[in-house]
């Protein structure tokens, strides 16, 4: 696997894993969801063939932001060197998964995804520093940063409301809502479109 591939995998693991924790609606802090939402919600299925659809949900997920993130890293970004957008992709993995943020503040401030990328980034204010980021490699942080953030909230909207019931919907319409999550992801504007938006 290309370490581009594998960076934006991982970075689109976390995105997934924290959409989860909001959509599950636990009032705990996001980078403790983040680490274990899919395997606790999990644990809550009955049976191991619920589970493991329930995992390939996101993991489904987190494909399909890394598809997308990977796809326009390498044509917005083409001319930084290999190794700085790897950096910068786990550089925005790191942030989101050291961040300390209730989802009590996400729905306080109704899930808006500028107010996560402000968040995000100012529990990281110095990441890109201390992963030796570039003026090139800190554009694509900052910009991958509010891009995942959008990526994070767009997928928590688009899932049923979390309950006994929904859960049962979401595993028996998963084929349906992947593809509703990759049609909402598709319909964002495109990255390049929001750099002149002010988050």
């Amino acid at each position: 696997m290309p370490a581009l591939e594998a960076a934006t995998f991982v970075l689109g693991t976390a995105v997934a894993k924290t959409a989860c924790g909001l959509w599950a609606g636990e009032n705990k802090l996001l980078n403790e969801i983040g680490n274990s939402a899919v395997d606790r919600v999990a644990a809550a299925l009955t049976g191991g063939k619920q589970q493991r659809q329930f995992a390939r949900i996101w993991e489904e997920a987190a494909e399909a932001v890394s598809d997308r993130l990977e796809t326009w890293i390498t044509t917005e970004f083409r001319t930084v060197e290999p190794a700085e957008r790897e950096a910068a992709v786990l550089a925005v993995r790191d942030t989101f998964e050291q961040a300390a943020l209730s989802e009590a503040d996400l729905f306080k401030s109704d899930l808006d995804a500028g107010y996560l990328g402000r968040y995000l980034r100012s529990q990281s204010s110095d990441r890109a520093e201390r992963a030796g980021l570039s003026d090139d490699g800190t554009r694509l942080y900052d910009l991958l940063l509010r891009e995942s953030a959008a990526y994070t909230i767009e997928i928590a909207r688009t899932l049923p409301a979390a309950s006994v019931n929904a859960l049962t919907e979401l595993l028996a319409r998963s084929r349906q809502i992947i593809g509703d999550l990759e049609a909402v992801l598709d319909r964002l504007p495109p990255a390049a479109g929001r750099r002149r938006l002010r988050t």
